[in-house]
């Protein structure tokens, strides 16, 4: 912690703190608040200046090295959910497939800081992470992730393929929304879109009209708009989310009986964050050649309803 704090030094907008095992790094500015852990380099909060939260976490989150955080934003790769679940081309990279965790491994390990910029507008913070060929993912590569935080939270990241061998991966923004509370969202932005219905036999589905969250929801869309909300009348606010790079989505709520069951997740917490999740899953997912670098982003916004 001791080199952490010295380059945190460097900086006017950037502290940095340990909670129970884990570094994290503070962000403020003119604009906003964020906190980042160096576990996952996963943002954990962030919020507008004086306003309501817009990225939610438990009220049950402990910081201990190896276990994710439930909230923030965890970064999900080089594969999503359980192995078993995705294409076939993704459990081709992994040696022993029995010891293979649920949304990879990127969210688990530590992530180096590379570069920190700061202006009178925003703090942009980037991390690293390279891996070497091993049992659980038998290719190299690299991947950077960039936050731009301001006004707009602005999600940037990149897979590089550094093997000599082409590899395909599945990765997602696992972004967890604070919201006033469930009774009062609606989604509007998957009407008309396919989806895969993961709680009905992987059965593909087409959404019609607005979605709320009514019940667990747990779907895949996929070809969804670039341009998604989340419509909150208990907050009197709408937040916009533009993607990059992703021909998928999820969303997700884990309802009333799922909750009692989730790690660091209070009972009664579903009523409060819903994921959108900015993707490349399922029929979505990445193959890049060697030297070949995908971009998956999204921007993120608050505005006030009329």
């Amino acid at each position: 912690m001791t080199d952490t704090k010295k380059q945190c030094s460097q900086y006017t907008s950037v502290s940095c703190e340990t909670r129970d095992d884990l570094e994290v790094w503070i962000i403020k500015n003119k604009y906003a608040d964020a906190a980042i852990l160096t576990q996952g380099a996963q943002l954990i909060s962030y919020n507008n200046k004086g306003e309501k939260p817009i990225i939610w976490q438990s009220r049950d989150t402990f910081y201990k090295s190896g276990i994710p955080v439930r909230g923030g934003i965890p970064i999900i790769g080089p594969w999503f959910n359980a192995l078993e679940t995705n294409p076939p081309e993704i459990s081709h990279f992994v040696t022993q497939e029995q010891n293979a965790p649920s949304h990879g491994f990127l969210r688990d390990i530590s992530w180096t800081l590379e570069d920190v910029k700061e202006s009178d507008e925003k703090t942009v913070i980037t991390f690293s992470y390279t891996h070497t060929r091993n049992l659980l993912w038998n290719r190299h590569f690299r991947t950077n992730i960039t936050y731009t935080i301001g006004a707009e939270l602005d999600v940037a990241l990149s897979f590089e393929n550094t093997d000599e061998s082409e590899i395909s991966i599945t990765s997602a923004l696992h972004t967890y929304f604070a919201i006033s509370d469930v009774s009062n969202i609606v989604v509007p932005s998957f009407d008309t879109i396919k989806y895969i219905d993961t709680l009905d036999e992987r059965k593909e589905k087409i959404w019609d009209g607005e979605l709320v969250i009514d019940q667990e929801r747990d779907y895949i869309f996929l070809n969804p708009p670039t341009k998604q909300s989340i419509v909150d009348k208990g907050w009197e606010r709408e937040i916009h989310l533009e993607t990059r790079g992703s021909k998928s989505a999820v969303l997700w709520n884990p309802w009333k009986e799922k909750a009692k069951a989730l790690s660091m997740f209070a009972d009664e917490e579903y009523k409060e964050m819903l994921c959108i999740e900015t993707a490349n899953i399922s029929k979505d997912l990445r193959t890049l050649l060697p030297g070949e670098v995908h971009d998956l982003g999204v921007c993120i916004k608050s505005k006030n309803l009329p």
